[in-house]
């Protein structure tokens, strides 16, 4: 497995939502098509944005905490066709367990408890590699791309994650 995070949010050309996820060598660079409510979800944990009241993987976190359920990390698993698939890992009272979800839900909850993310090796063959570490000349550069982007042009298409 390899460890990533989340670089950012974006949104495409045709308004199609993305999650970055780049590995800590910045070398990798695996782009997922998410939903819009979750792009803002994610996007308000990353910016440690926080509302009145608590949305609904807010309310999960709160919950899990309440139950004294960790989540120790998140998998984005595999590829079924064009759709990722994730795993959140839970520990309780000395007992693991692990519960599928769709990639966004498993991100915007690790985000929001500080749970490790990582990135399957079948998966990560899926990913765009990188020449060098991103500067702050590259992510603009890169910013402009995504912006310009569309679904298809990662992985034949593959970058959907709406099961």
């Amino acid at each position: 497995m390899i460890q990533v995070h989340v670089r950012s949010v974006r949104v495409t050309q045709d308004h199609t939502h993305l999650v970055l996820l780049i590995d800590q060598a910045e070398s990798l660079v695996l782009a997922i098509e998410i939903g819009a409510p979750e792009a803002r979800a994610i996007a308000l944990a990353l910016h440690r944005i926080r509302l009145p009241r608590p949305m609904s993987h807010d309310l999960l976190r709160n919950m899990l905490a309440h139950l004294a359920v960790r989540i120790s990390h998140v998998v984005i698993t595999e590829l079924r066709g064009d759709t990722y698939v994730a795993a959140i890992h839970m520990r309780r009272e000395g007992e693991d367990c692990v519960v599928d979800a769709r990639p966004s839900d498993a991100i915007a909850l690790a985000i929001r408890t500080k749970a490790p993310i990582y990135v399957a090796e079948p998966v990560a063959a899926t990913a765009v590699r990188l020449e060098r570490a991103f500067n702050d000349e590259d992510a603009s550069a890169f910013k402009k791309f995504v912006e310009q982007i569309k679904p298809g042009d990662f992985a034949a298409g593959r970058t959907r994650d709406d099961q």
